[in-house]
């Protein structure tokens, strides 16, 4: 993992020390490794505002590029109107200046290949990297590793990108850590190794979780029927993020998430929907990771679970 992280420092170093901005692609396994390379490789040393998104939970290239402006704009304390990606681009180049650090992770990247012919989205970010109105760095993540062959030529012949592999011994050493961890594993840690398996859980099931713990956290009956309201009120909240996740398949994934053992029934209801759960973690210390980015939502999701 070692030359991993190097390498990815050494870029973090040309982008923020030497105001040279950089498009790097991480390509290997999807796995929370790749999370690990990253804090490792930034160490706190160049505090950039970092703004997350996944290409699964994107639904189209105006909502995921309206998320990345509308991310930048609350952390400067901006106010953003979402419309077109013109205006959204324009807003950019008016409120950020040279002095600025941006890091943008885009999880399973790839995606935005297939979203649209033309993939505006990935156009318009690339772009970005040719100006010079902040320190920018675009880290896309992918399994894919013919992803560069997927981009619309236009896109391939103004790309310049750094390229990271990581090797299949980088998640071998991850995963010998983890048999290493809980071996050494005793009964107090039991909390521990549930806080793992909620960091493990995937983006969409992570949007799920967190719902399950607005209603826990506003003292209201756990069910399934109360979390899917609390992802409503979000999706009022924050229109321009479009998950399209109806009720059918959020309750598939909450299936799993009792599957997982994270909830179980507490008292049952003939309206399975209306049935009553329990958290069989500690509720407080899973709400702190999330408060603190120690379990990863993505960046209007965090924000809308600190208000």
């Amino acid at each position: 993992m070692e030359s991993c992280n190097t390498q990815l420092r050494n870029l973090f170093d040309m982008c923020y020390d030497y105001r040279q901005s950089q498009c790097i692609l991480m390509m290997g396994q999807r796995g929370n490794y790749n999370d690990k390379i990253i804090d490792k490789a930034l160490e706190n040393k160049h505090k950039p505002i970092i703004i997350k998104i996944s290409g699964i939970l994107a639904s189209d290239d105006v909502s995921a590029f309206q998320t990345i402006v509308w991310g930048i704009s609350q952390k400067k304390g901006l106010e953003y109107k979402e419309t077109s990606i013109q205006y959204s681009l324009e807003f950019l180049k008016e409120n950020l200046s040279p002095s600025d650090k941006i890091l943008i992770i885009i999880k399973d990247i790839e995606e935005f290949a297939h979203k649209t012919i033309k993939q505006v989205f990935l156009y318009t970010l690339f772009e970005l990297i040719h100006t010079e109105i902040c320190m920018l760095c675009i880290l896309g993540i992918t399994p894919n590793l013919n992803f560069v062959e997927m981009l619309e030529k236009r896109i391939r012949s103004r790309l310049s990108c750094q390229i990271v592999l990581v090797s299949p011994a980088a998640v071998e050493d991850e995963a010998n850590q983890f048999a290493k961890d809980l071996g050494r594993m005793t009964v107090e840690s039991r909390e521990d190794k549930k806080l793992a398996n909620i960091k493990q859980l995937k983006p969409i099931e992570l949007m799920v979780f967190a719902c399950f713990l607005k209603v826990i956290e506003r003292n209201n009956p756990l069910t399934l029927h109360s979390a899917y309201g609390e992802f409503l009120k979000f999706m009022l909240k924050r229109p321009v993020i479009l998950y399209n996740l109806d009720k059918f398949t959020f309750k598939m994934i909450s299936k799993r998430l009792q599957k997982l053992k994270l909830f179980t029934i507490k008292k049952k209801c003939t309206i399975l929907s209306y049935s009553e759960l329990t958290a069989t973690f500690d509720v407080e210390t899973v709400i702190g990771a999330i408060r603190d980015q120690n379990i990863e939502l993505s960046t209007a999701a965090h924000e809308w679970f600190n208000n």
